[in-house]
């Protein structure tokens, strides 16, 4: 009888462990489309912000001024440069 009652219990752990493990999976799997989806908005917006670097660069206006102006290194201007 103690034998039975211990192997119930078991069970019932195994169970519930497993139960947790597709949770944490869900909760997991939730997370990373999150991080995926917050990764596409990213690449959106680098390319909007290169497009922006690049027109203000064709109408004259200076690597210096466009990297003071959008807070971003004067390499960071030249790659998108590069890119366009």
């Amino acid at each position: 009888m103690l034998d039975e009652s211990a192997q119930e219990l078991a069970e019932i752990q195994v169970a519930s462990d497993s139960r947790q493990t597709n949770e944490e999976r869900d909760d997991g799997e939730s997370e990373v489309r999150i991080i995926e989806e917050e990764m596409k908005q990213y690449k959106k917006w680098l390319a909007s912000r290169d497009g922006l670097i690049q027109r203000a660069n064709q109408k004259g206006v200076s690597e210096v001024r466009i990297s003071f102006l959008m807070g971003h290194s004067r390499n960071t201007v030249r790659k998108a440069l590069d890119r366009g």
